[in-house]
């Protein structure tokens, strides 16, 4: 008997996965840059549809900015590029890789009015 509740426990566990609604392990990507290596805190996990959704952002340009000749490229973005590509962490950049960080989520959050802005919001314990 307790086989059967316990696979019949596991059939349920798997039909709630499989009826989330387009939400996969593919669709959350930790953002943890190998140059913070050892971390002081974990990397944040993030949903880029359901954030984008969520802040009505459709330019990719709006979070991926691209700078050319030392100005902001409006009609240019980095997508594809890893932040520390321009952001060094070892100071040797106009912007330090965790003020980049920073500055680019949370600066965001804090002046739309939504969004995490406290350290523990977005890097969860582990």
């Amino acid at each position: 008997m307790k086989r059967i509740l316990t696979f019949a426990a596991a059939l349920a566990v798997l039909a709630l996965v499989a009826a989330a609604p387009g939400l996969t392990q593919e669709d959350v990507r930790l953002l943890a840059a190998p140059a913070f290596a050892p971390a002081r805190r974990a990397p944040v996990p993030f949903n880029h549809d359901q954030h984008n959704a969520a802040g009505n952002i459709e330019a990719c340009n709006t979070c991926h900015h691209a700078y050319q000749d030392g100005r902001l490229a409006p009609d240019d973005d980095s997508v594809g590029m890893a932040c520390a590509d321009c952001h060094a962490a070892d100071g040797n950049s106009p912007v330090h890789l965790m003020n980049a960080y920073h500055r680019q989520c949370s600066g965001c959050h804090e002046q739309s009015g939504k969004g995490p802005v406290m350290c523990g919001e977005c890097h969860p314990r582990e």
